[in-house]
């Protein structure tokens, strides 16, 4: 029974998590390029202009991309179910969906602070609630027989790198917000910098 309850919010989430990266490409318009001698033209400015777009895509792809991970990883080590899992899980899961808004906002005002402001705060209150699930989870009452201490270690280690990668991108904001989202491609080397530890201890 509880394996199948563990197993139903596992699926869940993964479905939450597939929506919200296949509604991230939704944001971005299709142009629509006349019939004429200049239409390929055309075609290329529309394409030039959906740039912002295309990178917040990327940018916000990868980054759901890496709450996934984490979360697939974590509950890969939990050998129980517990109802308290299952509203830290439903918080994340409202953020993670809300994120294409986010990055939508941010994508069609790149140059403007508020909305890349916006978007950094959304993913730090994404991180904040996966910390939040992370340290309900990863209890060792609640670690699978085969589940490695270490590894546990690991990744509520790494949970911080979102935040304090959006911590960078606030800062950024700030200054140059253009370059705002860029901030968002030091959240692997945020992840390398705080596992060594754990990993060396190991």
């Amino acid at each position: 029974m509880h394996a199948k309850l563990l197993e139903r919010l596992v699926f869940f989430s993964d479905a939450v998590f597939a929506i919200a990266i296949t509604l991230l490409v939704i944001e971005i318009g299709v142009p629509h390029v006349a019939h004429g001698p200049d239409a390929a033209h055309q075609a290329l400015a529309a394409l030039a202009e959906r740039i912002p777009q295309f990178s917040g895509f990327i940018v916000s792809f990868l980054v759901i991309g890496a709450f996934w991970a984490n979360h697939h990883r974590a509950f890969g080590l939990v050998g129980r179910h517990d109802p308290s899992f299952v509203w830290p899980n439903l918080h994340l899961l409202l953020v993670i969906a809300f994120l294409p808004f986010a990055t939508g906002f941010m994508s069609e005002n790149v140059d403007e602070a508020v909305p890349n402001i916006f978007y950094a705060l959304s993913l730090a209150a994404a991180g904040l609630l996966q910390m939040r699930l992370l340290r309900r989870l990863l209890r060792p009452e609640n670690a699978a027989p085969d589940a490695s201490a270490a590894e546990m270690r690991a990744i509520l280690r790494r949970s911080w790198a979102v935040p304090m990668a959006s911590a960078l991108a606030l800062i950024v904001a700030l200054i140059v917000p253009a370059l705002a989202t860029v901030s968002f491609v030091t959240i692997p080397l945020f992840g390398r910098l705080l596992t060594r530890p754990a990993i060396s201890s190991s």
